[in-house]
């Protein structure tokens, strides 16, 4: 399948959020304390970013199905998500059936609609055939240098 078939994709798989360990669950539309502001209310750099980290324990051989699939999700957010900022998707050293997902939005209404999107829902979909365990952390970035070229 490329791209264009994966945007096409259309499943009922909500969004995924919080952390669960062998489940995608959908995330809560309220934004609990990530609008990156100060007591005084105002904003701060960076503070209302998103982030996840998600990792992937595969089925023994998936391995390349999955990387695939991926690789397809990957190419579709590229080229429609201008909100996702990072979206980075790496093997784990010395362990080969484990894939840790670094993925960084412009703020909630970005992932948000990053959940939305129909090679989201695919990928969520597709990836229960590969994974025999699911991992997600939400996260709060709150320091650190972001380089955006």
């Amino acid at each position: 399948m490329d791209a264009e078939q994966a945007r096409r994709a259309i499943s009922t798989e909500p969004a995924y959020s919080g952390r669960h360990e062998g489940v995608v669950a959908p995330l809560p539309l309220a934004g609990h304390g990530m609008r990156g502001e100060t007591e005084s209310g105002k904003k701060e750099a960076g503070m209302s970013r998103m982030a996840l980290c998600v990792r992937f324990t595969l089925r023994g051989g998936a391995d390349e199905a999955f990387d695939e699939l991926v690789r397809q999700a990957a190419a579709a957010v590229l080229e429609h998500e201008p909100g996702a900022l990072v979206y980075a998707c790496s093997e784990v050293e010395g362990a080969p059936n484990q894939r840790l997902f670094f993925e960084l939005y412009a703020d909630r209404a970005a992932f948000d609609e990053h959940g939305c999107q129909p090679h989201v829902r695919h990928f969520l979909s597709e990836s229960k055939k590969y994974a025999e365990r699911t991992e997600i952390d939400r996260l709060r970035p709150y320091a650190g240098k972001y380089l955006f070229i």
